[in-house]
Formats: structure tokens, C-alpha cells, sequence
């Protein structure tokens, strides 16, 4: 009798640890519910369609598919990206993902300057449909890479759209649709710090006050191709602003001034311009202290090319 209630007791013991284990197996796949294993909501309160995502390769590595429509109001999240891929992860969001609402934290005094879209740590990132509205910086990209298939950027007056730097990569495939900024402030296009690569395929930029910026050391590229890859710059905006001790190579595309404008100004470092055309704007290009430009091809320039 004693050896029965021993072996009874053995196997309480055993159920017990049996539970507990499959509570943090389930707890888990909660937690990293709608992807392939490397992705969680950030916050606890909402429903899972409205909360920011994190995806980290770190955590456990493998590629993932988020198939669900995300719809995220960045004004109730402070302090985090609406979506955050790091650590090697490779996701793809095949559903349509809209954000709003990054854009009033100035204002309020609570700007943390965080994007709608981070992508770092070797991340990887494939959107298939984005609709970012009314937020202060679209996407920053360091050391991984974003491509939007289709969708929009709106970006605040004083925003970002585009912030590239630690080897990033961005492809923007949003024909007919684009960015667009609202105006009166002083936005910025692409925002470029060291090495990093930008592909604009028909995708235009509206109302922005400086078009592209390339800062830093590195060499940056920014290649803009197809119908409809113009960058239309404010009054006494700038199309491409150079500085530091870097190279950049900005090839095709067309620079759209309105009033005032200047096309290229270096301040530092060396651009080249491969086939970018200038139109409408008032000073061709302007080159100051240690900056060299060099030009080949494009047309339209409005001064010698």
C-alpha cells in the first residue's frame, strides 16, 4: 500500500509539470500570435489589429508572414514605432497596413521622434500595401532594408519621409500615389547619413522643402526610375542638399522647383548627378567650401550641364 501511494504521489508531481509547461507553451504562441514565430504586439491593451508589432529574428529566428489588416492610431502609443523589425528578422505584411497620427507628439511637447516604420539590427521588411497619414517621420532604416510595394506616405510640415542610414535600403514602388507633405514647414524628402541606398520606381515626392539630404561619411545612393519619379520641391526650397565628407550618386529622376528654388547645393563631399533633370528652379546648383559636383547627362538643367 505504502508503494502505490508513493508511485500516486510521483505522478501528481509529473501532471503538475506537465501543466505548467503546456500554460508556457500556449502563453507563448499568444504572445507571438498572427506570424511565423518572431513577432508580438507591443502593448497589452487593445485588440491585436490596433497595437504596434515588433518582430525580432533574435527571439526566434525564421521568416514570417503577417497576413491580417493592421489599422494602428500612433497617438495612443508614445514612445515606439507602429511597426519595429530588428534582429535579422524577415517579415513580409501581405494584409494592408495603415498608420496614423505620429505627427502631433511636437506639438504637445512629447516628440520622441520615433517613426511609423523602423527597420534595424539586419531586419528585413516587405510591405505589400502601407497607408501612412498625418505622422512626423514615415520610415527609418539602418542596417536592413524596407520595400513598399504600394500605398502612400503623408508626412507633417517639418517631417521626414525617408531616413536611410548603417548601410539601409529603401524601395518605394508606390506609382500614382506617392508622399505627399503638407505644407508651410520645413520637411524633408530623403534624409541620407553615410552609406545607405534609396530606389524610388515611379514614386513621386510633393511639397517637400529639401528634396534629398546626404550627410556624414559613406557614400549614399538614391535612383529614381519610371514615369512619375519627381520630386517637387517648395518656394526657396532645395532639391539635393550635400554636406559632410561622404559620396553620394543620385541617378535619374526629375527635380521639380517652385519659385526660388535651388537645384543642387554642396557643401561638402562629392555628388554626382547621373541623368537627374532640373526644372523650374532658380539656381541650377551651387557649390560652396570643399563640395565637388560632377554631371553627366540630364536635360533641362537651366545652366550648363
Amino acid at each position: 500500500m505504502r508503494r502505490v501511494l508513493k508511485h500516486h504521489v510521483c505522478f501528481c508531481f509529473l501532471s503538475t509539470a506537465l501543466l505548467a509547461g503546456v500554460s508556457l507553451i500556449a502563453a507563448q504562441e499568444k504572445v507571438y500570435a498572427g506570424s511565423q514565430g518572431n513577432c508580438r504586439v507591443a502593448v497589452d491593451t487593445g485588440s491585436d489589429g490596433s497595437k504596434p508589432i515588433v518582430c525580432d529574428g533574435s527571439v526566434m529566428r525564421g521568416d514570417g508572414v503577417l497576413s491580417d489588416d493592421w489599422n494602428i492610431d500612433m497617438d495612443k502609443y508614445i514612445g515606439m514605432p507602429a511597426v519595429e523589425v530588428r534582429g535579422g528578422a524577415d517579415i513580409m505584411m501581405s494584409g494592408t497596413l495603415t498608420v496614423i497620427n505620429t505627427g502631433d507628439r511636437g506639438s504637445s511637447g512629447r516628440n520622441d521622434n520615433q517613426p511609423a516604420i523602423k527597420v534595424h539590427e539586419q531586419g528585413q521588411l516587405k510591405l505589400m500595401d502601407a497607408t501612412v497619414t498625418d505622422v512626423h517621420k514615415g520610415i527609418e532604416v539602418g542596417d536592413g532594408s524596407v520595400t513598399v510595394v504600394t500605398g502612400s506616405i503623408g508626412v507633417k510640415k517639418d517631417g521626414v519621409v525617408l531616413e536611410v542610414k548603417n548601410k539601409g535600403r529603401v524601395m518605394l514602388m508606390m506609382k500614382g500615389q506617392g508622399v505627399t507633405v503638407e505644407k508651410g514647414g520645413n520637411s524633408t524628402g530623403i534624409v541620407m547619413d553615410g552609406d545607405g541606398t534609396v530606389e524610388l520606381m515611379g514614386t513621386g515626392f510633393t511639397d517637400v522643402k529639401t528634396g534629398i539630404k546626404i550627410k556624414g561619411a559613406g557614400k549614399a545612393n538614391v535612383t529614381m526610375t519610371g514615369k512619375g519619379t519627381t520630386i517637387t520641391v517648395g518656394s526657396s526650397g532645395k532639391g539635393i542638399v550635400m554636406q559632410g565628407q561622404g559620396e553620394a550618386e543620385v541617378t535619374g529622376g526629375t527635380i521639380v522647383g517652385s519659385g526660388g528654388v535651388v537645384g543642387a547645393e554642396v557643401k561638402g563631399g562629392t555628388l554626382t548627378l547621373i541623368g537627374t533633370n532640373f526644372t523650374k528652379v532658380t539656381t541650377g546648383a551651387e557649390v560652396k567650401g570643399d563640395g565637388k559636383l560632377k554631371m553627366t547627362g540630364g536635360e533641362d538643367c537651366g545652366y550648363e550641364c
